[in-house]
């Protein structure tokens, strides 16, 4: 019975050996018999000499043209990568101070830098879009409204935040992604009953019972609110396969900070306002416009909400045109859409970071053929603008080899597809 022995690699091409199983050292290798004439026997000791040596490398690595070692790491799935690759950074901080000083140590391919960049830049934008709210319902409502509503803010973030913890989550990309969809959403409970409450102390009523009143009277429609926005929400948490499991934060972390928001509003909110809570000072413009408002005529009322009631009347007294220009318009929008013939995609295109490349060949060739053909490829692609660093490996399963261009920073190269090009 024969049995592999591994490949027997000329340098112009790699074969499969195979021997008898009857092998069990050197000597029964030597004592083969290769080819009997008459009463001789031409063993394999008598045309070939048998000595120990390397085994023929299975894979070569260089880095920006220069020979390397490469160690390839991956990380388990749901495993933190940023923690992955700071201890792989570690134990070779650890490891290099017994190399030779001369060796030197690259990292290619570090995802971890783009995930903390991508999360620097999330919570940028989390910081913006609340100061942003904070700063139109400081110019529309006035600071002491703004102080009751921004406690909403953080108080229904940092609980989402706990729900997310409780469930065994991680803080990731579509986390702070749905926190900057819920800032928006989250204030317009605690905005209704401060409104409400003003009003109710613009009547004569004490802070306390003012907020008292207003909690009491818009429990029910907030609450209404709240939970036709999260009926919205909730079929995503049972979005099945790969991206259900990708996807799955997002309707938990609106769900929790919408949640949040409702007790924000009812109960700590009118709790705060009890205690710090005074009218909000009105010009006479605005006291008038408020008298127009409760039992004037409102198309004299000033400004925008002027404006507005001015145009809805004119809408009102011709509802069917005024549906039939909705309706008109919503068909338009279709149309232009298709007639752009934009499409449909899952993600859009985005400026990569780097390139994958395969060299693939139906040849069996040998592993020092493969590397003159990746050499020859190397030295064009070193020769492109743009690459930071490439690393090429020759070898592997079904493949000539592989090339990991990494780009350099987007503000300094060609377009990633000048480059590919």
């Amino acid at each position: 019975r024969l049995v592999a022995a591994g490949t027997l690699d000329t340098g112009k091409g790699r074969f499969a050996v195979k021997i008898p199983s009857v092998f069990e050292t050197i000597q029964d290798v030597m004592e083969q018999p290769v080819k009997v004439v008459g009463d001789r026997v031409v063993r394999f000791m008598d045309v070939a000499k048998i000595r120990r040596a390397y085994k023929d490398p299975s894979s070569i690595a260089r880095i920006n043209g220069r020979q390397a070692v490469s160690l390839e790491v991956k990380k388990r799935a749901g495993e933190n990568i940023i923690d992955t690759v700071a201890q792989v950074k570690e134990v070779v901080s650890q490891a290099q101070k017994m190399w030779p000083e001369h060796i030197r140590v690259d990292y290619t391919g570090d995802m971890s830098k783009d995930v903390e960049m991508m999360l620097a830049d999330l919570q940028n934008n989390v910081l913006l879009a609340v100061l942003l709210v904070v700063i139109v319902i400081v110019a529309v409502l006035g600071a002491r409204t703004a102080f009751l509503v921004g406690v909403a803010i953080p108080g229904s973030f940092l609980t989402g935040i706990l729900v997310i913890s409780l469930f065994g989550l991680t803080v990731n990309i579509v986390v702070l992604f749905a926190l900057i969809m819920a800032v928006g959403m989250l204030v317009d409970g605690a905005i209704v009953v401060t409104e409400f409450a003003d009003r109710a102390m613009s009547e004569g009523k004490s802070r306390k019972q003012a907020y008292k009143i207003a909690a009491e009277r818009m429990a029910w429609p907030i609450i209404a609110s709240t939970a036709t926005t999260l009926a919205a929400f909730a079929p995503l948490i049972f979005w099945p396969g790969m991206m259900g499991e990708f996807m799955k934060y997002l309707p938990i972390t609106l769900i929790a900070t919408l949640s949040a928001s409702l007790l924000m509003a009812l109960v700590f909110v009118p709790t705060i306002g009890g205690l710090i809570g005074k009218i909000r000072p009105l010009t006479a413009l605005q006291k008038q416009d408020l008298v127009i408002a409760e039992s004037g005529d409102l198309t004299q009322l000033q400004g925008f909400a002027g404006r507005y009631v001015r145009v809805l009347n004119r809408a009102l007294d011709k509802p069917w045109w005024t549906l039939l220009a909705a309706v008109v318009f919503s068909i338009l929008v279709f149309v232009g859409f298709a007639v752009s013939k934009l499409g449909v995609e899952f993600f859009p295109d985005v400026e990569p970071n780097g390139v994958n490349i395969k060299v693939r060949s139906y040849s069996d060739l040998s592993i020092y053929e493969k590397d003159l053909i990746m050499k020859e490829i190397e030295t064009r692609i070193l020769a492109v603008e743009g690459i930071k660093t490439l690393y090429a490996r020759t070898g592997g399963q079904d493949q000539i080899g592989s090339f990991r261009l990494n780009l350099k920073e987007w503000h300094v190269r060609p377009p990633a597809e000048d480059i590919i090009t």
